[in-house]
């Protein structure tokens, strides 16, 4: 791949990911886990977030 498609494809790349970034905070779309155990069994919790702006 010739530098001005590496850099072009750098860029976009840079760019999608930025996007991504925002949404994923404003939407607040990260999963988070938690566990726990109870009775010896461990139990696994994912829990996601959404809300609407």
């Amino acid at each position: 791949m010739d530098p001005l498609s590496q850099l072009f494809t750098a860029y976009l790349q840079a760019a999608s990911n930025n996007i991504a970034d925002h949404y994923m905070d404003s939407m607040n779309t990260t999963v988070t886990t938690q566990s726990l155990v109870y009775n010896d069994t461990a139990v696994l919790f994912l829990n996601q977030l959404l809300r609407n702006s």
